[in-house]
């Protein structure tokens, strides 16, 4: 018998990704070189708070939703970021805070 550790297999933003076991979310971000700061972590439909990037383990067949937000125009300007779902947009605006509009897609 082989002591190898497999690989497991998530879905990253709807693409097949091979990571190695025990890797956590905030070791996902490093490794994909994306900062902390500019993102909100969904899995399997959750929202993660970040607090729990850096103890939460992926698992096989995890699916990981990584939105990306930017900031920019005007002073007190608000960031806009853009979901699939409008019933997530309620959940991201909780973690991100009054500097952020969040609006839905739906699906578009």
């Amino acid at each position: 018998m082989s002591n190898r550790v497999q690989p497991l297999t998530i879905k990253l933003n709807g693409e097949k990704r091979e990571l190695n076991a025990g890797v956590t979310l905030l070791q996902l971000l490093q490794e994909l070189s994306i900062p902390k700061e500019k993102v909100v972590i969904e899995v399997n439909l959750d929202i993660i708070p970040k607090d729990d990037w850096s103890t939460r383990a992926l698992k096989h067949d995890d699916e990981v939703e990584i939105v990306h937000f930017v900031g920019g125009g005007a002073h007190g300007a608000k960031a806009l970021v853009i979901v699939e779902s409008p019933a997530k947009c309620k959940t991201i605006l909780k973690y991100l805070g009054n500097n952020f509009e969040v609006t839905a897609s739906m699906g578009m």
